[in-house]
Parts: C-alpha cells; sequence; structure tokens
C-alpha cells in the first residue's frame, strides 16, 4: 500500500505511484474526463480521470462526490506545467471515500458570522479563513522560541474547564450585553434618569408590558424592547418580568396545605 504523501510535498515527489487524502473542494464531472480538487491541511491538487465508453468505479464515485467530503486517491503523479494548480496532477486509479458529506452544506461565502462560527470546523477549511491562524501560530511560536532560548519557564494557569463552552458569538453577544448594562449604568450617574425608574431597575421588560396606552418610564419602549441593535433580528421576550429572588430567599412561606388535610 503506498504511503500517504502531504499534497505540499507533491511538488518535490517523482512521477509514480502516490496516495493522497483530503475533503473535496470542487468537482468537474465532464463528458469525456473529471476533475476533482482535493484540499489537506497542506494544500490542493487536482485529481483527473478521463472517461471511456462505459463507466468505472472510479467514475461513478466521482459523480456521487459532494463538497466536503474525505476520501484517499491512489494514482499516477504527473508533473505538468500547464497545471495551474501547483503544476502537478494525479492521474487516478482508484478512490476511497471515507466520509460522504451531505449534497447542501450548512455554511456557504454569504453566511452571517454567527452561523459560521457555529460550524466553524467547515469554515476554517478555505484557506483565507484558516490564515489567521497560520499567522497567529507562527507569531506564538517566536515568541516562545525567544523565551525558551532565554532560559524562561512557561507556566500554565488553572481553568474552570478545558474546552470553550460557548461559540465566539455567543461570548461576543453576552460582552456587547455588558457594555450596554455600563451605559446604563453611567447615565444614571450622569442624572439623565433615576435608578429607581432607570432600565436597570424596568428589566426585563415582557412584551406584554410595552403596548401600553400610556408609556410612564423616563427611557423610551425601543431602549426597553431593544437595548441593543442586534436583538431585533433574535428576540427572546421573557414571560414575566423582574421577581425579586432575594425576597423570597428571605421571608420563606410555606405553600403545603394546613396539617388538617391530612387528618383521616
Amino acid at each position: 500500500m503506498t504511503q500517504r504523501t502531504l499534497i505540499k510535498d507533491l511538488a518535490a515527489s517523482i512521477d509514480g505511484p502516490v496516495s493522497v487524502s483530503g475533503w473535496v473542494e470542487v468537482v468537474r464531472d465532464q463528458k469525456k474526463v473529471q476533475f476533482v480538487v482535493l484540499r489537506d491541511e497542506s494544500g490542493a491538487v487536482q485529481l483527473v480521470n478521463p472517461r471511456g465508453e462505459e463507466s468505472t468505479s472510479v467514475s461513478d464515485t466521482i459523480s456521487g462526490l459532494s463538497q466536503g467530503s474525505f476520501l484517499t486517491a491512489t494514482g499516477d503523479l504527473k508533473h505538468d506545467e500547464r497545471v495551474k494548480l501547483g503544476g502537478v496532477e494525479i492521474k487516478l486509479e482508484a478512490l476511497n471515500v471515507a466520509s460522504l458529506a451531505i449534497a447542501e452544506t450548512p455554511i456557504a461565502d454569504d453566511s452571517g458570522v454567527d452561523k459560521r462560527m457555529d460550524w466553524r470546523f467547515l469554515d476554517l477549511r478555505v484557506p483565507r479563513n484558516a490564515l489567521i491562524f497560520k499567522i497567529q501560530t507562527t507569531f506564538e511560536h517566536a515568541l516562545r522560541t525567544w523565551w525558551i532560548d532565554r532560559d524562561f519557564i512557561e507556566l500554565h494557569t488553572p481553568k474552570l474547564m478545558a474546552s470553550a463552552s460557548e461559540s465566539r458569538a455567543e461570548l461576543d453577544r453576552f460582552c456587547d450585553a455588558m457594555i450596554a448594562i455600563r451605559g446604563e449604568i453611567d447615565a444614571v450617574g450622569a442624572g439623565r434618569w433615576p435608578l429607581a425608574e432607570s432600565p436597570l431597575r424596568g428589566a426585563p421588560h415582557t412584551a406584554q408590558s410595552l403596548p401600553v396606552d400610556e408609556w410612564s418610564e423616563p427611557y423610551s419602549r425601543e431602549l426597553a424592547a431593544y437595548p441593543l441593535a442586534t436583538l431585533r433580528g433574535a428576540k427572546y421576550w421573557p414571560p414575566v418580568r423582574r421577581i425579586d429572588n432575594a425576597h423570597g430567599d428571605r421571608n420563606l412561606m410555606c405553600t403545603c396545605p394546613p396539617p388538617a388535610t391530612y387528618e383521616t
């Protein structure tokens, strides 16, 4: 069995048998020849399969491929300066599809940031999106090498959890909310409205509390409904207004039936 070769190493390899693995980026299923652009963590290469009059297992497999499918391709490496993608291509002999992706990917080029963050592992397969992390890795490696060469010790502080519990988009929304609350605090300090009648004390506002004939709060209904502009597209309306949990903790009240109820 031919050992796997990284795509970045194909240019320096001699023509002959080769095996590569990666994700399908582009499929061009033409009448006389089929092309597949395969990408791994190091680069991309073009796979070529000339079609005969009768279909083969390789041609049928290519016809059924979808973007994002992971496969291993075996064939003959050929250097050709006419090939725009690295000057090399592989004439296919066999394909082994390890994982066939769904036909419609969950994200597209025009997807919003929130959706891209939820599918980050797919988003980072795009070279331009992964480039920032390659630059970051190079920069951090240079810093770490400088410190280690000068006998510094690297310390890892304790962490609350080993992995992220929320997406980057969720953390961004949290930060925006904290900044907005800080702005409301500053408005109270500047005398824009008294603390007892501020959005800090009035929140949360239910959907039923807003469409009233007379709005008596010193702040606008718009601020009450949408303290952040981003909430206009995705707003969770709380079913009830503020509950004084501290009062309930200090003033326990039993809601159980009286003991006489249990007498027989």
